[in-house]
C-alpha cells in the first residue's frame, strides 16, 4: 500500500510538472515576447513587445521572414536610430530597417543573405561603421547565432531552428519577459513595426543634455578604438565586404554603400585613439575592393558616399555643460544622428527630391580612386579648422587620453 501511495505521489509531481510546463509554454506562446511566431495579435495583450530589444537578433531574424521585405537598410544602432524604411525614396519597396545594435560587418552580410532568401531584395542601403570591420570582436557577437538565418555555410536552408522555439516557450527569462509583455502594453515601445528605433521614443525619453552624452559616449569609444584590427586569426573584415559586394552583384542587388555621418566630436576622438591613419587606409580599400568588384563583373561601381568629414551637419555645435534646454537639431549624442539626417543621406542615394532635400544640399562625397586622395586632404584641412573653432570639444576629447 505504501508502494502504490509513494507511487501516485511520483505520478501526481510528474503530472504537476507537466501541465506548468505546458501552461507556461501556452502562456509564453500566447504573449510571444520574441515575435518567434505568427499571431495571435490581440490589442492591449500582446501588441508591444518589451524584449524585443534584448533579444534583437532573434527578433529582427522572424520579423524579417514573417515581412518579406524587398530593401532593406543595414549597419549599427546608427542605422536603427537614423534610416527610415518609411521614406518616400524607397518607393514601392517593402522596407525593413535591419541595422543591429552592435552589428559586425560578417552580421549585415548574413542578415543580408537571410533577408535576400526569405524574399528577394531590390534594394540594400548599407550603411558602414569603422568598428563594425573590428576583427577583435570575431564572429561571436552576443545573440549572433547565424544557425536561425537562412543560410549556413554559404548555403540556403529554409527551416525553423528548434532551439529559438524552446527559448521561446519554456525558459524562465520567456516567462518573465512574457509576463512583462503582458504588463507593458500601456507603455511606449523602442522599435517601430519595420524595425526602426521609434524617434517619438527617443525624443520623449532622452534627456537632453548633449554634452554630458556626448562625453560619455566619446569615452566608450575611445577604448572601443584603442584595440580595434581590422584582420584576426578568426575573421578578415574587409573580406566581408567584399564577399557582400560579390553577392549584390550576383544577385542583381541595387546596392547602396555609405559611411555613417558620426559628429565631428567621435571623429576627434578616433584621432586621438590614434585610429586617424586606419580609417583613411579603409576608406581607401573600400574604394579599391568596390571598383574591383565593378570591374569584375563589368558593372559601374555601387554608389558609395562619405557622408562622415566636416560639413555644417557634423560639426553641429553641441551645447554647453549644464544647459538643460536647447535641444540639437541632427544628433543625439556624437555616435547616433537623428532621422532628419538620415533623411538627408536617403535623398542623396534616391535622388529624391524633396522641399527638405533641396534646401540641404551637397551632403555626402561620392568616393572613386579618382576623388579618395583629395577628399581625405580636405578632411584633414577641415578637421584643423573645426579644432580652432571648437576648443572646447578639443580639450574635453584631449582628456580622454589621462
Amino acid at each position: 500500500m505504501e508502494k502504490n501511495f509513494f507511487g501516485a505521489y511520483i505520478n501526481n509531481i510528474v503530472i504537476s510538472i507537466l501541465l506548468l510546463l505546458l501552461s507556461t509554454a501556452l502562456f509564453n506562446r500566447i504573449m510571444n515576447p520574441y515575435s518567434v511566431f505568427d499571431g495571435p495579435s490581440i490589442n492591449g495583450v500582446n501588441i508591444k513587445k518589451p524584449a524585443f530589444q534584448s533579444h534583437l537578433r532573434l527578433a529582427k531574424s522572424m520579423e524579417v521572414s514573417r515581412i518579406k521585405p524587398t530593401a532593406i537598410s543595414l549597419g549599427t544602432s546608427r542605422t536603427e536610430r537614423g534610416i527610415d524604411p518609411n521614406h518616400a525614396g524607397w518607393s514601392e519597396n517593402i522596407t525593413y530597417n535591419l541595422g543591429l545594435s552592435g552589428a559586425t560587418i560578417y552580421e549585415a552580410y548574413r542578415y543580408m543573405q537571410h533577408a535576400h532568401n526569405t524574399n528577394p531584395l531590390d534594394k540594400v542601403v548599407l550603411m558602414l561603421d569603422l568598428i563594425m570591420f573590428d576583427a577583435s570582436r570575431g564572429k561571436s557577437v552576443k545573440g549572433f547565432d547565424e544557425q536561425r538565418l537562412l543560410v549556413s555555410n554559404d548555403k540556403f536552408e529554409s527551416k525553423i531552428y528548434i532551439n529559438d522555439i524552446l527559448l521561446s516557450l519554456f525558459t524562465l527569462d520567456a516567462f518573465i519577459d512574457s509576463v512583462e509583455v503582458l504588463t507593458g502594453q500601456d507603455n511606449a515601445q523602442k522599435y517601430l513595426n519595420n524595425g526602426m528605433h521609434d524617434p517619438l521614443y527617443e525624443k520623449n525619453n532622452y534627456v537632453v543634455q548633449h554634452r554630458k552624452s556626448f562625453n560619455m559616449m566619446n569615452e566608450g569609444y575611445y577604448s572601443k578604438y584603442k584595440k580595434l584590427t581590422l584582420k584576426s586569426d578568426d575573421v578578415d573584415t574587409l573580406k566581408v565586404y567584399e564577399d557582400i559586394l560579390n553577392y549584390a552583384s550576383e544577385k542583381n542587388i541595387e546596392l547602396f554603400i555609405g559611411i555613417s555621418p558620426v559628429h565631428a566630436q567621435l571623429l576627434e576622438t578616433m584621432y586621438v585613439s590614434g585610429k586617424w591613419k586606419m580609417f583613411e587606409r579603409w576608406k581607401m580599400d573600400l574604394v579599391k575592393i568596390n571598383e574591383k568588384i565593378s570591374i569584375k563583373y563589368g558593372k559601374s561601381p555601387y554608389q558609395l558616399v562619405d557622408f562622415s568629414g566636416y560639413n555644417k551637419y557634423t560639426t553641429e555645435k553641441v551645447p554647453l555643460k549644464g544647459d538643460y534646454t536647447s535641444e540639437m537639431q541632427w544628433y543625439w549624442e556624437s555616435s547616433h544622428y537623428k532621422k532628419e539626417l538620415g533623411d538627408l543621406v536617403l535623398c542623396h542615394f534616391f535622388k529624391y527630391k524633396s522641399l527638405e532635400c533641396s534646401i540641404n544640399i551637397n551632403f555626402g562625397n561620392l568616393l572613386s580612386t579618382l576623388t579618395i586622395d583629395d577628399h581625405l586632404e580636405k578632411i584633414r584641412s577641415n578637421r584643423k579648422n573645426w579644432i580652432l573653432e571648437f576648443p572646447i570639444d578639443k580639450n574635453e576629447i584631449n582628456s580622454l587620453e589621462k
